[in-house]
């Protein structure tokens, strides 16, 4: 079979699955979550997931819709289609999304469902929608189907409300301004220790950990020390001598290889599908441009940046912040020279920002809390008329 008759049939099974639905009595207990284009279980939507089904209160359903297999009745795969799939999806009222319609993979739905995108990263130092320098038609008019068929868009701040309004073409009334779930480890005021990460790199002794996680760029490669004056084995005399880790962490659509040592290792994807479980164990972040930053922010610990191509960055994604360096609260290394500096002083706890770091996170992360998981909850009883339930 060709590609163009599978497109054919895909399209076709997706109308008969939208008629469908505009058709199918709808049960308002029934919550589908979807993430990361259906590829694994993770982001806002587990978190949310796993809190919901855990309070004996909850007058939910929750069932997560996935293309991989799980041995949890309520992870149902996607691949292959299958009968008790496709009627819980036409059963449920609501849909809570990641990054969008490709979470529930090759299935579409009417207005008749609720539609709440939790999202997984802020609008700010990286463009977004239409706040994209070099955009193209076709991106554009998918942002604005989409933004007509969501109900509510999960924020962390005014600054991001108003932003998305603009980036995502939403309207006053689609923002949904509680934080995000994956955000209340951060906020728990206890720092978990180094389990986690000790059972990923077990064998590896180390007391300190820098996490470098730069941000996926369109228009290239993401490069890791992009500095003519880089020495690796200067960088590893440093980390043993701090008795430090550094972790790599590549954005999911980056394939960059990674070549690992005992004191630079690999935080693939497959190693650890989510970041923010092991974010209380990081000392000191090292990123650029990605929304990664925003959250740590919550944690009130050093963050050193490498912007090495600022300008071209502007000119091919664009930034919303008019500034962009203004909203950086670390020490900015232009030179390998300049990243060790950096690193010491963050290690020392004295790196000279932190008034900067609590300015910007008063502004950026206004409307997170502890328990966020719990108001997003609370609003999804009473969006569905199941207050008093």
């Amino acid at each position: 079979m060709s590609r163009r008759a599978e497109r054919l049939i895909i399209r076709l099974f997706q109308f008969i699955i939208l008629c469908a639905d505009w058709l199918f009595p709808k049960d308002r207990r029934i919550l589908i979550f979807g993430s990361h284009a259906g590829k694994y279980v993770g982001g806002n939507s587990r978190v949310l997931f796993d809190f919901i089904r855990s309070r004996r209160d909850s007058p939910f359903i929750c069932y997560f819709f996935t293309r991989t297999r799980s041995v949890d009745p309520h992870v149902l795969t996607l691949q292959p289609p299958r009968l008790k799939t496709i009627i819980l999806f036409l059963m449920a009222k609501t849909i809570l999304v990641t990054h969008g319609l490709s979470d529930m993979h090759w299935l579409r739905f009417s207005r008749r469902k609720y539609y709440i995108k939790l999202w997984h990263g802020r609008p700010g130092l990286k463009g977004d929608g239409y706040s994209i320098r070099r955009v193209s038609p076709q991106v554009l008019r998918r942002v604005e189907r989409e933004a007509r068929q969501t109900t509510a868009f999960l924020v962390c701040s005014r600054i991001e409300a108003y932003m998305r309004a603009f980036s995502n073409a939403l309207r006053p009334h689609q923002i949904l301004p509680l934080g995000y779930p994956r955000n209340d480890i951060l906020l728990r005021g206890k720092r978990t220790g180094p389990s986690r990460l000790r059972k990923i790199f077990s064998g590896v002794d180390f007391s300190r950990v820098i996490l470098y996680a730069p941000t996926w760029r369109t228009y290239a490669s993401t490069r890791f020390f992009p500095w003519d004056d880089f020495e690796k084995a200067k960088l590893l005399e440093w980390l043993a001598q701090h008795n430090a880790i550094l972790l790599l962490r590549a954005h999911r659509n980056d394939q960059i290889p990674v070549v690992e040592s005992e004191r630079i290792r690999n935080l693939s994807f497959d190693r650890c599908a989510e970041v923010t479980e092991i974010l209380p164990e990081v000392d000191v972040l090292v990123t650029d441009y990605s929304s990664i930053a925003a959250d740590f922010l919550l944690l009130d610990r050093p963050i050193i940046y490498v912007p090495y191509d600022m300008e071209e960055f502007e000119e091919n994604v664009g930034v919303c912040y008019d500034d962009a360096y203004s909203w950086m609260p670390g020490q900015v290394a232009r030179t390998f020279n300049e990243f060790l500096l950096a690193l010491e002083k963050a290690l020392s706890d004295d790196d000279g920002f932190a008034g900067e770091r609590r300015r910007v996170n008063r502004i950026i992360n206004s409307y997170q809390s502890r328990n966020s998981s719990y108001r997003i909850f609370l609003y999804l009883k009473k969006l569905l008329g199941l207050s008093t339930q």
